[in-house]
């Protein structure tokens, strides 16, 4: 090669640490790469050693890290020449080089890329540790191990052959793109490729295997523990139905009979009957009574047993059931025409039976509040039938009688769930009573959508993270909770329970397989298919198509709720002073009592942020009152807040964790009792718990400060806003939307940080030095030390109130919020119609539409990103609002810009482009309506960065869940630093086609029209921009800077662009426009309210025959309402008595600013 130099053309054995540290040109190399690909500060690379150290560790985390293979393969194709030649000779040099012997740091540095891959992680699902297949398949033949791979265990074997495999040729196949993107080859070699990825599925199988060996230990103990549970319930089971046959025996014959019949005929047609003799199968084909049953009866009872399994229950369950809604009958004494739910949640209320009464009856004949609830079942089905609600019947009953019964069964229902004594809700309730689940194709529509926004890979990790931090958090508030509680001899007892069932899940999927079988209706709220999406209820094939795509999200809360539900039950029965582990061993988790269960799973429906509420205070009513909307009026609320109980979970949790607020009980707010009563009501131990939050508040609150002053530059700039952060190689990644609730601590951390920083006299304020580990006492002492200081301003925060209120309201409503497009487009409404613009409902129409169409297309953002990784011009962001030269409004365009914008970029040369550009047809129907052929997008360009915009390892974002950006340049830096944002810099021209042209200029190559390149100079070298020391001085410099010294220059090339581009594509048509494109937005920037008097001069103009429209003379006064300049731009007007023409748009602009001169000339302009 060429370019190769000395180092490349050393022996093996010379090419050493010893060796390359004395020459010069591989140090030059591998330090301009390593500060160049990794972001190394010259500190770090100040001595040749440490250079060929850092050199080492990259190329090894390479063989083992897929993320740093894909980084460097992305690196190589956005490099320039010089750089590609450098990074060649380091590749080429590391492939030839044997090295030095196997020490410590090898294996360190091999040991960090392992631990650091996420596929290692990936691995724990396939059996362990199947990661250290890769370096089988890539470096271990180097270091002489690979004799290590042994097989142990041929499942586990089996999985990591096809993980390991398919990660092992998608890192080689990334080795191998940079090696051709750098020159070193001329096209990918595909069977080294191949070859790696079945080294690597050979490894992970028999690396795997080991691994799994240990996992099959634990599931083992696990099962043991699940086999003692299930002998002693056996046994439990076995003594209760000894009690419900002895006494069914004795059941009276008729009324008894009749009663349980009534049931079993609702939940079991044609199975069984009860006799005096008690409970027995019927024959086949051999009917209860001596006429046929009920055909609807059957067909319902059918459904309802299919639904709850019930076909599948023995005869002891329903002898067990029988028994125990007989002795129930007996205590309560159910009238004749009374209900059953009725009469149990009356007796109830009046006490006639209480929780205890009851409990003690299903326990005796081993049922829980669930098995139970089918009694409610049965008599809510038996009453839709007589009561004419399946529908045939309707018209023969009373519809007074009738709506009286349901409402009271409805509201009965009600309290018992209130209660806590059945998971039935009013929902479910009117599906059985109607015999119908409610399948609107609307709402399924509107549940596929929401399931689908959340459906890529990139949600369920950014999801993880965001539970891990509430591990985090959990673990403290249980701890303060145990400090509070006085157990100081052991603070941590439940602290890691979480943990704890993470790591190990076996144990916790023993209790949900238990809890499943015992509860099965409390376990299906709990753990259901479709992640954040209970608000919608029933459901047809679409949207089961929207629970299957979402089914990583789904398997991801489960995993954390079977954690959560599991250490919960744990604490809060060893809080009681009970074994979770002893009880379960005993056969007795159905009677763990009813609010131990309830209250466990609440935690963990809270902590993925899925709990529902129920109260009556004034915060459970809007946010019950939003979720029922959300339901039943599909996308209207869903367009604005996809994910109402995320949201209105996560705004309890920060209401819960914000010091002195959370102390408030403001739930207590609207309810029926009261706030002061609600505050009297408040035990100890509440308090404790509410106070334990709070403190756990307050060290959110020290470590987000924290995390901001670790965030700060070098030289003691903030260079980030509150939600961004840097990672090791300087790139920039946007938090918000893994934050969650975390946010509004990063925000009001941001703000507490940038006071203490102020100083309006330009004085450097010094902060505390703090171990980021001992977060509060850097925290504290920072505002103790800077309280009450001289120079202290907001201004010098902050440019705006308005900015923190928009700030305010994305941390609390974050991503969930973003993604209500709804919102945005009504927003974005208002600011064209106060811009002048015109089309705006249209544009808005069509931006609505294709933001609803780009919802369901979501799940190609992960085929876009994949594809991307590989194609560098596939990766550059496309500009999706091109406008049009013409200045018209194309809905379709819009439409299809906005609405596949997901899809992955496609260039002609491609297998896909060629296919397509070759079929004529497609080619013209595509042109006719406006669209392009299959190429690469148009790049986005953004003012403040110079060129292109490209989007940074997109495949790392699936990987990870989040989306990095750039290093931030100089001027970026400085607006982070001033807090200044976008939009105080550069706004948007309602013409969308200017706008780009616009923005095109500012990021151009021409220096003194790029934005940010100007700025730099100002920033770096302006004397006077120096030396001012209010940040709000150097706010409105910059800002002053950029209108008077590039805004003029840039617009005024840009309007240039725009017409050279109109009058190119004027002189290829029979007829021009008698205006420019320019002119037509000058015309749509008039405000609104001097149009509307431009409209009405223009209108009675032709009503007083002033002047009149070429070619449409003597207008009906009909035909004058319904003209505007706007739908009469194209024509001219012949003035009278003067007889000249002019086109009526530039009429229009000529009488702009008319009313301003007449006001002066007028008596508001007299002195």
């Amino acid at each position: 090669m060429q370019y190769f130099k000395e180092y490349n053309n050393f022996s093996p054995e010379d090419q050493n640490k010893q060796t390359l540290t004395q020459n010069q040109d591989f140090i030059n190399d591998a330090y301009y790469f390593l500060v160049d690909r990794e972001g190394y500060k010259q500190s770090d690379l100040n001595t040749p050693e440490k250079v060929y150290d850092q050199f080492l560790e990259h190329f090894r985390y390479q063989n083992v890290n897929e993320v740093t293979a894909i980084r460097d393969l992305e690196y190589a194709q956005n490099a320039s020449i010089s750089e590609k030649e450098n990074f060649a000779r380091l590749i080429a040099l590391y492939d030839k080089m044997e090295g030095d012997s196997f020490n410590v740091e090898t294996a360190k540095d091999y040991a960090g890329g392992i631990f650091t891959s996420p596929s290692t992680y990936i691995g724990l699902l396939t059996g362990g540790a199947g990661k250290l297949a890769s370096v089988g398949g890539n470096q271990l033949t180097k270091l002489g191990i690979r004799k290590l791979l042994t097989k142990e265990i041929a499942k586990s074997a089996g999985k990591g052959a096809v993980v390991e495999g398919s990660i092992g040729a998608v890192q080689a196949g990334a080795q191998e793109g940079t090696k051709v993107e750098v020159g070193l080859k001329d096209e990918v070699d595909t069977s080294k490729v191949i070859g790696t990825a079945l080294i690597s599925a050979g490894g992970g199988a028999i690396l795997n295997a080991g691994a799994g060996a240990y996992q099959t230990m634990k599931a083992i103990k696990a099962d043991e523990f699940l086999t003692a549970s299930e002998v002693a319930t056996k046994k439990l089971a076995d003594d209760a139905s000894k009690k419900s046959k002895a006494f069914l025996k004795g059941v009276r014959e008729g009324e008894d009979t009749q009663f349980l019949n009534k049931i079993l005929e609702e939940l079991s047609p044609e199975t069984y009957k009860m006799t005096s003799d008690g409970l027995k199968r019927i024959a086949k084909k051999q009917p209860i009574a001596k006429k046929p049953l009920d055909a609807e009866k059957v067909s319902v009872g059918r459904d309802l047993a299919k639904e709850k399994g019930l076909d599948k229950l023995p005869i002891e369950f329903f002898e067990n059931l029988s028994a125990a809604v007989l002795k129930v009958k007996n205590k309560i004494k159910i009238g004749k025409d009374q209900r059953v739910t009725s009469a149990i949640a009356d007796a109830i209320g009046d006490e006639k039976i209480s929780f205890k009464e009851l409990s003690d009856i299903l326990r005796e004949h081993n049922l829980s509040y669930d098995q139970f609830s089918l009694v409610y079942l049965a008599d809510i089905s038996d009453a839709g039938r007589t009561l004419g609600y399946h529908g045939f019947l309707k018209n023969q009953l009373n519809p007074s009688t009738s709506q009286k019964t349901v409402a009271k069964l409805l509201t009965d229902i009600q309290d018992l769930e209130r209660r806590g004594l059945t998971r039935i809700d009013k929902t479910k309730a009117l599906e059985v009573l109607k015999n119908k689940k409610d399948k609107g194709v609307l709402r399924d529509l509107d549940r596929l959508r929401l399931a689908l926004m959340t459906s890529q890979p990139a949600t369920t990790m950014r999801n993880n993270a965001n539970a891990l931090f509430r591990v985090v958090v959990d673990a403290g508030t249980r701890t303060f909770y145990n400090v509070l509680k006085g157990r100081i001899s052991n603070p941590f007892d439940g602290t890691f329970d979480i943990a704890k069932y993470m790591l190990n899940p076996y144990e916790a999927q023993a209790v949900r397989n238990i809890f499943q079988n015992t509860m099965p209706d409390s376990a299906t709220v709990l753990f259901r298919e479709a992640a954040d999406l209970t608000s919608q209820t029933g459901g047809g094939a679409l949207a089961k198509i929207g629970t299957k795509a979402n089914f990583l999200n789904t398997m991801s809360d489960n995993f954390f709720k079977q954690a959560v539900f599991t250490a919960s039950l744990r604490r809060r029965l060893a809080d009681d002073g009970q074994d979770l582990v002893n009880i379960i061993k005993n056969g007795k988790f159905n009677t763990i009592n009813k609010d131990i269960i309830e209250g466990s799973m609440q935690d963990a429906l809270e902590f993925v942020y899925q709990k529902s509420f129920k109260g009556d205070g004034w915060f459970s009513k809007v946010a019950k009152g939003t979720i029922d909307a959300h339901r039943n009026v599909p996308f209207v609320i869903s367009s604005f807040i996809p994910f109402p109980r995320f949201i209105a979970n996560q705004m309890k949790f920060l209401y819960e964790h914000t010091p002195l607020l959370g102390l408030m009980n403001l739930e207590g707010l609207g309810t029926k009792q009261g706030y002061i009563q609600s505050l009297k009501n408040i035990s100890k131990d509440e308090y404790q718990q509410k106070f334990a939050k709070q403190l756990t508040g307050l060290m959110m609150f020290s470590v987000a400060y924290n995390w901001r002053k670790e965030n700060m530059d070098d030289d003691g700039k903030l260079g980030t806003y509150w939600y961004e952060f840097k990672d090791d190689t300087g790139k920039v990644v946007d938090g918000r939307p893994t934050y969650g609730p975390f946010a509004p601590y990063l925000l009001a951390a941001d703000i507490a940080l940038r006071y203490q920083l102020s100083d309006e006299r330009g004085k450097k304020v010094k902060l505390n030095e703090t171990n980021f580990y001992s977060p509060v006492t850097g925290l504290w002492e920072d505002l103790y030390d800077r309280w009450g200081a001289d120079g202290k301003r907001m201004t010098e925060v902050m440019n705006s109130p308005r900015q923190y209120m928009q700030d305010a309201l994305q941390s609390l409503f974050g991503s969930s919020f973003r993604t209500g497009y709804g919102y945005w487009v009504i927003d974005k409404l208002f600011d064209d119609v106060a811009a002048g613009g015109e089309g705006v409902i249209d544009k808005a129409a069509a931006e609505f539409g294709a933001n609803l169409i780009n919802t369901y297309t979501m799940p190609m953002a992960v085929l876009k990103d994949v594809y991307s990784q590989f194609d560098k011009f596939a990766r550059y962001i496309p500009e999706t609002r091109q406008g049009d030269p013409k200045g018209d409004i194309s809905f379709y365009k819009i439409l299809f810009d906005r609405g596949t914008r997901a899809f992955p970029d496609i260039g002609a040369n491609t297998i896909v482009g060629r296919y397509y550009n070759a079929r004529r047809g497609a080619k013209d129907i595509a042109e006719k309506i406006g669209f392009d052929t299959v190429s690469y997008d148009t790049p986005y360009r953004n003012p403040l960065r110079t060129g292109d915009q490209i989007a940074f390892n997109p495949l790392e974002k699936q990987m990870f869940g989040l989306g990095k950006m750039p290093r931030k340049n100089v001027l970026e830096r400085e607006m982070a630093d001033l807090n200044l944002q976008y939009y105080d810099f550069y706004r948007k021209s309602p013409n969308a086609f200017i706008d780009r042209k616009l923005r095109e200029v500012l990021s151009g190559e021409e220096s003194v029209k790029n934005l940010n390149e100007v700025l730099e100079q100002v920033i770096l070298r302006d004397e006077l921009y120096l030396n001012l020391k209010s940040k709000a001085q150097k706010r409105n410099y910059l800002v002053t800077a950029l209108r008077e010294r590039v805004m003029p220059k840039a617009r005024d090339k840009a309007l240039k662009l725009v017409e050279l581009e109109r009058e190119r594509l004027s002189s290829s048509e029979e007829d021009s426009l008698p205006y420019s494109l320019v002119q037509l937005n000058e015309y749509r920037s008039i405000p609104s309210p001097e149009k509307d008097s431009i409209n009405a001069e223009f209108r009675n103009g032709l009503r007083d025959g002033l002047f009149e429209i070429e070619g449409f003379e003597n207008l009906t006064e009909k035909e004058i309402e319904e003209l505007n300049i706007e739908n009469s731009r194209d024509l001219t007007i012949i003035l009278k008595g003067v007889r000249t023409s002019e086109n009526v748009l530039r009429w229009a602009i000529s009488r702009k600013g008319v009313a301003k001169g007449r006001m002066k000339r007028g008596i508001m302009g007299r002195k």
